[in-house]
């Protein structure tokens, strides 16, 4: 989050309070609606939406869809996904599920897909 802070600080936003503001309501997100409002008010204020902020968004849906599948965590070792409830591990004919994408924004992607297939 400093890093992205910093980023924000210095290209995107000049205003502090709102700059402040926003990653606020970043962190608070708890919708997908919620998550399209802010993108697209965010675009609208502030012209093309930088990755930085993208990774933002797409780390709060990643949240949003691991609370609505009871995941308790969500750890990448090696290019493989480790995912883990209360009743254990959750995995693919007994092992963990491999990535296939490393740059971020992608990898974030992949990481929901997967989690919003997951059935129990």
């Amino acid at each position: 989050p400093e890093k992205i802070l910093s980023w924000l600080t210095f290209n995107y936003i000049e205003d502090e309070n709102i700059r402040l503001q926003l990653y606020q309501r970043l962190s608070s997100i708890c919708s997908k609606k919620e998550i399209i409002m802010i993108k697209n008010e965010i675009k609208d204020r502030f012209g093309k939406i930088p990755n930085e902020i993208i990774r933002l968004l797409l780390i709060s849906e990643l949240r949003i869809k691991a609370a609505e599948k009871k995941i308790k965590t969500i750890n990448i070792r090696d290019l493989k996904i480790i995912i883990k409830n209360k009743n254990g591990y959750i995995q693919k004919n007994n092992n963990h599920i491999v990535l296939e994408k490393q740059k971020s924004t992608s990898l974030l992607k992949e990481i929901i897909k997967i989690i919003s297939e997951i059935k129990f």
